[in-house]
């Protein structure tokens, strides 16, 4: 989504007064272009990182490579993990019984590191 269309889209975010906005990275800063226009905006992006079957897994060496780049962007929230209470989204073997229990993870925002904190 990029030039007048991404423009249309956060004047009407603009318009309706939100604040914060989802969006999806494909793990490769696809979400760059938009992110720096919705700061830009004062609109705070939540940057839900696409890894495919996350569960149970940690951040891949390019997955903090690319949330570090978004945070030293300004991004400060994100989104690592989807739907866990569904099968699909746990590895052969994974159980989604421990959906409610999550990760927490918490940004260096200083250095851009990610960090797993603990289980909840």
């Amino acid at each position: 989504m990029f030039g007048s269309s991404l423009d249309w889209w956060i004047s009407e975010l603009v318009a309706m007064n939100i604040k914060w906005v989802k969006v999806l990275d494909d793990g490769s800063g696809s979400a760059k272009n938009v992110c720096q226009n919705l700061l830009a905006r004062d609109i705070i992006p939540i940057v839900r990182v696409y890894r495919g079957r996350p569960n149970p897994g940690t951040l891949s060496d390019h997955d903090k490579t690319t949330m570090s780049q978004l945070v030293a962007m300004g991004v400060r929230y994100f989104e690592v993990n989807n739907e866990p209470n569904l099968e699909v989204e746990w590895q052969p073997g994974g159980n989604a019984n421990y959906a409610m229990q999550g990760v927490r993870y918490q940004v260096d925002l200083a250095t851009g590191n990610v960090a797993a904190l603990s289980w909840l």
